[in-house]
């Protein structure tokens, strides 16, 4: 039997893969998981080649406590090797105890460590739509019954579940994945403006600008496959628009390039626009009529 065969849990076990992405966005409010220990809280551990047959050796239940990710990827690290040589199982220290655990059942506390922020995202989501009937009864129902874990529908780029929308709520943080789901939104929302045609306005994720990093500083600065055809779609003439959100060091701004040209910045700390940002856009946009940005540009707030 393979690593991976022995190693991964029975679909029908309690935090298994399986379980979890069978979860609905209803049922997250409900799952109470086992106590995650501080880093530090695995004192230590020793594979064996016992295989366990034991019931709490292979499972997990809800009142257990169990180490976190950073101590468990020590094991996780040496499961290969240790495998190979006949080891079937692993003691790990606990506060005072030493207890067996089968390779699957390490598997099972890094589910329920990797699942433990969505899941509360998750719950929080459904409280806040709930409680402030934030979309009409039937669509409420139509939300709960979504996976957790399944990614936003619709979209044509953007991939992220369901539940990283939970960053949102505070409004303190966003997920780069969540700000490009954003943006596509805006775009499809320009492009229902005028039907039979493409949308003079594009609105780009923040893979545009972090490419541009990217390709400005190899030999050559080559364009890339989405840049050539980004420029075609300026020279057809039919684009007056091209925003797009900028990120770095974890920090997001939005930007409007207009036919003018005109530079436009906004930012909800007041921020300078940063300072590659327009060297950047003048070579991507180098020759291109209407967009070709002056050595002398500079970036209007808004």
């Amino acid at each position: 039997m393979s690593l991976a065969a022995y190693a991964t849990p029975h679909p029908q076990t309690r935090y298994s893969a399986e379980f979890f992405s069978a979860l609905t966005m209803a049922q997250t409010p409900q799952i109470i998981l086992p106590k995650i220990l501080q880093e530090g809280g695995l004192k230590g551990f020793v594979f064996t080649q016992i295989e366990p047959t034991a019931v709490d050796e292979i499972i997990v239940t809800a009142g257990d406590a169990i180490p976190c990710v950073k101590d468990l990827l020590d094991i996780i690290q040496q499961f290969e090797d240790a495998y190979r040589r006949g080891a079937r199982s692993v003691c790990i220290g606990v506060g005072s105890e030493f207890k067996k655990c089968h390779f699957s059942k390490i598997r099972l506390f890094m589910n329920i460590n990797n699942n433990y922020l969505p899941l509360q995202w998750a719950a929080r989501m459904v409280d806040r739509v709930v409680s402030h009937s934030l979309l009409l009864p039937a669509v409420i129902e139509d939300f709960k019954r979504c996976k957790f874990s399944e990614p936003l529908a619709g979209f044509h780029v953007t991939e992220t579940p369901l539940y990283n929308l939970g960053c949102l709520l505070g409004e303190q943080w966003a997920m780069e994945d969540v700000i490009n789901a954003r943006a596509e939104l805006i775009y499809f929302r320009q492009a229902t403006k005028v039907l039979m045609a493409d949308p003079s306005s594009l609105f780009l994720p923040t893979s545009f600008i972090n490419d541009l990093r990217v390709l400005y500083h190899l030999p050559g600065r080559p364009a890339s496959p989405d840049l050539i055809q980004l420029r075609a779609r300026i020279r057809s003439g039919t684009v007056d628009t091209i925003g797009f959100v900028s990120w770095a060091a974890g920090h997001f701004s939005g930007v409007n390039l207009i036919c003018l040209p005109q530079l436009e910045h906004g930012d909800s700390l007041h921020l300078p626009i940063g300072a590659d940002i327009v060297p950047l856009l003048r070579w991507a946009f180098l020759g291109l009529p209407g967009f070709e940005l002056p050595a002398t540009a500079r970036a209007q707030s808004f």
